[in-house]
C-alpha cells in the first residue's frame, strides 16, 4: 500500500483508533468487550493481571502500565474505584501522564469528583494530552448491553473526539459542560438513586411485616410515584435472595460520601443523604460491604428487630 493509500486508508469512518482500557472491574471488563466488539485494537492494563489475561485470550494486548499502554494507543478510557485510583493511575510513577504525547485523549469513566477530574486534565495537558470526565450510570447489566447512560465534561472539540468511543459503550451520551461536570452530574444521579435505594427498603420491609405479597405490592408500586428503578432492583433482590454485587454497598457508600463532600464544598444541605450514608455505614459494619447494595435491606430488617444474616449469595 502507498503512503497515499496509507492515509486515504486512515481517514475512512471504519478506521478505529486505538484504544487502551485501564480497571477491567464489573463494569469495565464489560466496557472494554464492547470496545472490541466495535472494531477498536484494545490494549489493556489491570493491577491484577489475571482480568487482563481474560480480555487478551478474546484479542487484547496487555500493556506492562499505565505509562506503556498510554504510548501505544490514541485513546485511554479508564474505570477504577474512585479519585484517589484515578490520580494514581494519571500521575503515578508509572501513571498514564508518563507516557502520554501530544494529541492522546484520555476518556475517564470512572466515579470521582470535579476535583479529581480536573486535577487529571491538568497532568495530562502538560504532556500535550487531552482529558474528558465521562462518567456512567445503568449498572453492570448496561455496562454489558452497551445501553449507559453516559454524562460527559470536557472541552466541545475533545468530547467529538470521545464520542466514537463512548458510542461503544452506551445508548445516551450527554455533554454536561467543561471538565468535572460529568463528575458533579454523577454524584448527584447517585445520591438520587441512593435516597430512592433507602426508600425502596423500608417500604418493602415495611410491606412484608403488614403481610402483603411482594408481587402484588411491585404491580401496584410500579405503576405509581413509587416508581424507581431503585424499587425494581430492590424487589428483585429480595424475591430471589440473591445480593451479589452488581453495584456494591462499599461503592454505594463511597459515592455518598463524594456526594456530602460535594455538598460541603458548595455550601448545599443534604439531610437524605447523610442519613443514607449513616444506614450504608451501618451496612458496611455488619459485614455487607461486598453485598450488592440493596443488602440495605437487611439492615433495615435488623433495625426492626428482624435476623439479618449476611447473605452468602
Amino acid at each position: 500500500m502507498s503512503e497515499t493509500e496509507t492515509r486515504a486508508h486512515a481517514a475512512l469512518p471504519d478506521a478505529r483508533p486505538r484504544v487502551g482500557f485501564i480497571g477491567l472491574g464489573i463494569m469495565g471488563r464489560h466496557m472494554a468487550r464492547n470496545l472490541m466488539r466495535a472494531g477498536f485494537p484494545l490494549h489493556v492494563w489491570n493491577r491484577t493481571r489475571a482480568k487482563a489475561e481474560a480480555l487478551a485470550a478474546e484479542g487484547a494486548l496487555i500493556a506492562g502500565s499505565p505509562a506503556e499502554l498510554a504510548s501505544q494507543v490514541d485513546v485511554v478510557c479508564t474505570c477504577v474505584t474512585g479519585p484517589d485510583d484515578l490520580l494514581a493511575v494519571v500521575s503515578g510513577p508509572e501513571g498514564v501522564a508518563r507516557g502520554a504525547g501530544a494529541g492522546l485523549l484520555h476518556v475517564d469513566l470512572t466515579t470521582a469528583t470535579a476535583e479529581a477530574a480536573q486535577a487529571a486534565a491538568r497532568a495530562l495537558a502538560e504532556a500535550g494530552a487531552a482529558f474528558v470526565d465521562a462518567p456512567v450510570t445503568g449498572g453492570e447489566t448496561g455496562a454489558r448491553d452497551a445501553t449507559l447512560t453516559i454524562m460527559v465534561g470536557g472541552a466541545p472539540d475533545d468530547v467529538a473526539r470521545a464520542r466514537p468511543v463512548l458510542a461503544a459503550l452506551g445508548s445516551r451520551i450527554v455533554h454536561m459542560g467543561p471538565v468535572g461536570a460529568g463528575q458533579t452530574t454523577k454524584l448527584v444521579a447517585n445520591m438520587i438513586g441512593g435516597v430512592a435505594l433507602l426508600g425502596a427498603c423500608e417500604g418493602i420491609a415495611m410491606g412484608l411485616r403488614a403481610g402483603l405479597d411482594l408481587d402484588r405490592m411491585l404491580e401496584v408500586f410500579e405503576n405509581s410515584s413509587a416508581r424507581s428503578a431503585s424499587l425494581s432492583l430492590v424487589a428483585e433482590r429480595v424475591r430471589t435472595g440473591r445480593f451479589e454485587p452488581g453495584f456494591s454497598v462499599k461503592n454505594r457508600y463511597k459515592d455518598f460520601v463524594l456526594a456530602l463532600e460535594a455538598g460541603l464544598r458548595l455550601g448545599v444541605v443534604l439531610p437524605g443523604a447523610a442519613v443514607a450514608t449513616q444506614l450504608f455505614a451501618a451496612a458496611m459494619a455488619r459485614g455487607f460491604a461486598e453485598r450488592d447494595q440493596a443488602a440495605l435491606y437487611h439492615v433495615i430488617r435488623a433495625l426492626n428487630g428482624e435476623e439479618a444474616e449476611v447473605p452468602t449469595r
